[in-house]
């Protein structure tokens, strides 16, 4: 079923397109932000946690290797002993990870702690110093177990013996890659943690920070759908120029339908006090026995007396559809036009009302529509005409109040569509009449934003009519019949 009734096209200015979401923007460069910052801060507080643990290190080191020349006896022949065991127990666990070694200055052994167990500390060949006794000195070598080791060592001459001997102590570096790792693990959950709680804390904040664009916008739905006139409630002085803004506009676009309307009614009433005169004299010419040309005057005024009350319909149609807050139940006018249409014709009128919303617009505009619709349908139909009023839906996705006019008369060829919307075209000069009903309801369904659609009645079988219109809200669901 070709749709005849489109609603008016866009305009080719440019419009306002949605691209992406302010929210999703805002949430987008905080996550950036947070990640970014503590994936440094990470990095960071790693670098401080390694060079911090790495001089304890060190520190410790030089600690056990001062206890070891402390602890270390040597008599003449060159034999090494501890006055003592060392206080670390590590010293006495096989590849514990920490070791101390005493050699000589060419590289003998001479003692070495049970950590080692069979092995040995290989270390780079160090020059004597001239007074026997050096500094010390921290390097890294290979292990027992093929790690790596932080070497502290120190060249010392003892008393008994001429010779310095070469004391050390090492420390396994993959134990401080150990206590890295945790470290580092424990700190990336305890940042990623505290991201989530950061982004959600920052979600929370935008969702409160956009909570005037959100009543804003629901303002708007309401304005839209014709439950106020006017942007109300209370906004943060940030937004309350742009509501300001919008009801001036929306005062101003109110004062202009108005005084077009009016304009509209003023010429029209105007043209009527002329188009009397035509018609009385009109009358004259009948008495004086032109009775043929006062045929074609009265025929030529009374279709001008259509086409005036047909254009200030239109324009009250198109007024109140860009006014805001008009509310009209369809009911009333159903019943109204159904009785009074039922007593002048022969047709049974079927209503069914299947909870429809009111309509968004004047009375006169609905009545206009449907009065035009029921008394085409009662004209062609054989004896039964069907009006059914419900809640519909537009064909971009709204809802609206979808009137469906459909009777059991001969219907109209699928390919004539176009030709009955058309001002003044009849296709049966057999029914009186000016050919501007259809053409009138198509137009006043236009100027109040809606659709009207024809096609065939698949119940009764003749012309089916579609018109949707704006709604603003519902009814309570009824259903009559009236003959």
């Amino acid at each position: 079923m070709p749709d005849t009734a489109t609603p008016p096209t866009a305009s080719a200015e440019p419009t306002a397109q949605a691209r992406g979401s302010l929210r999703l923007r805002l949430m987008l460069g905080a996550a950036i932000w947070v990640f970014a910052a503590l994936a440094v801060a990470v990095v960071v507080l790693r670098g401080l946690f390694v060079a911090y643990v790495e001089d304890q290190i060190r520190e410790r080191l030089i600690t056990d290797l001062n206890q070891l020349v402390a602890y270390t006896e040597v008599d003449a022949s060159g034999n090494a002993s501890l006055s003592q065991p060392l206080s670390e127990p590590q010293f006495h666990r096989p590849l514990s990870g920490l070791y101390w070694q005493i050699e000589t200055a060419d590289g003998r052994g001479v003692l070495r702690s049970r950590s080692l167990w069979d092995g040995v500390l290989q270390v780079p060949h160090l020059p004597v110093p001239a007074n026997g006794d050096g500094d010390i000195q921290t390097h890294t070598t290979t292990g027992p177990t093929g790690s790596r080791l932080l070497i502290a060592e120190r060249m010392v001459t003892f008393p008994d013996y001429d010779k310095p001997l070469r004391l050390m102590v090492g420390w396994d570096e993959s134990k401080l890659q150990g206590l890295i790792d945790a470290f580092t693990r424990t700190l990336s959950w305890s940042f990623v943690v505290l991201a989530v709680g950061i982004v959600g804390a920052a979600w929370a904040q935008i969702a409160f920070g956009l909570g005037p664009l959100r009543r804003l916008r629901g303002a708007l739905a309401a304005v839209g759908n014709g439950q106020n006139r006017r942007l109300l409630g209370t906004y943060p002085r940030e937004v309350m120029p742009l509501v300001e803004d919008l009801n001036a506009m929306l005062d101003r676009n109110a004062r202009m339908m108005t005084s077009a309307s009016e304009t509209a009614g003023n010429l029209a009433h105007g043209l009527k006090t002329p188009l009397a005169i035509i018609a009385n004299e009109a009358v004259a010419l009948a008495e004086r026995g032109d009775h043929e040309g006062s045929a074609l005057l009265t025929q030529q005024v009374e279709l001008m007396r259509r086409q005036v009350d047909h254009h200030l319909a239109r324009a009250r149609a198109q007024a109140a559809g860009e006014a805001r807050g008009l509310k009209t139940p369809v009911s009333p006018s159903l019943i109204r036009l159904s009785r009074v249409l039922g007593r002048l014709s022969d047709c049974r009128i079927d209503v069914l009302e299947e909870a429809p919303p009111t309509f968004r617009g004047d009375a006169q505009t609905l009545e206009e529509i449907l009065g035009n619709l029921m008394e085409n349908a009662c004209k062609w139909a054989r004896g039964q005409v069907q009006v059914r009023a419900r809640q519909g839906r537009f064909a971009s996705g709204g809802m609206c109040l979808e009137l469906v006019i459909a009777d059991d008369g001969p219907g109209i060829p699928e390919d004539r569509f176009d030709d009955v919307l058309r001002r003044g075209r009849r296709l049966d000069e057999s029914k009186p009449g000016s050919g501007l009903g259809l053409s009138i309801v198509d137009d006043l369904t236009r100027a109040a934003n809606g659709t009207l659609t024809l096609g065939r009645s698949p119940l009764l079988g003749g012309l089916q009519v579609i018109v949707q219109l704006p709604s603003a809200g519902r009814l309570i669901p009824t259903a009559l019949t009236i003959d």
